[in-house]
């Protein structure tokens, strides 16, 4: 078997928590009912292409217009306290067996999402 590890410098001073609160509207509906979206919150190490999943919300049955829970989340763990680095939100329809079918994502930063607040 193969071990991957990822190390990386710890932020010396925490920069602190986001607090979303998000709403979806009008979102795909990928079902014969109605999707069950959730979103994730992803980062990259080191400029890396692929994005690790920081955070996940719990997933909003039937509704394609969901108001999900605040969600707080470490900045350091998000981006390392750069406020600028590029951060990616991805929603998705949960599958209770399998893999969540992908409903969009869009790229941004913790000033952009604090800009719109």
């Amino acid at each position: 078997g193969m071990l991957h590890a990822r190390i990386s410098k710890v932020p010396s001073r925490s920069a602190g928590e986001l607090t979303l609160c998000l709403k979806g509207k009008d979102l795909r509906n990928v079902e014969i009912s109605k999707s069950d979206p959730l979103f994730e919150l992803c980062r990259t190490y080191d400029g890396g292409e692929s994005w690790t999943p920081v955070y996940r919300s719990e997933h909003v049955t039937n509704d394609l217009n969901p108001d999900w829970k605040a969600a707080s989340i470490d900045v350091n763990a998000l981006c390392d306290g750069d406020l600028k680095r590029e951060i990616k939100l991805a929603i998705f329809d949960y599958e209770r067996k399998g893999e969540n079918k992908p409903l969009g994502a869009f790229y941004t930063t913790v000033n952009d999402l604090m800009q719109s607040g």
